[in-house]
């Protein structure tokens, strides 16, 4: 990815996707669901880790791909 605008349109194309997976073992399963939310984004890119700019420690789900 090029830079944080391209990260984003990736991300976008994700939430509308929903993964249900059964892992299993021994006579043993657990279903895994894995849906993505807009609010996740930030911190899947690492942001909040960027202390200079005081602006991102807003709700990040507001304006993170309207």
């Amino acid at each position: 990815m090029r830079n944080v605008y391209d990260c984003v349109e990736a991300f976008g194309k994700l939430l509308d996707k929903e993964y249900h997976l059964v892992l299993g073992r021994k006579n043993k399963s657990v279903l895994l669901q894995i849906n993505f939310d807009k609010k996740e984004c930030f911190h899947l890119m690492g942001l909040q880790y960027l202390t200079d700019r005081p602006e991102l420690a807003h709700d990040r789900g507001k304006n993170l791909m309207q």
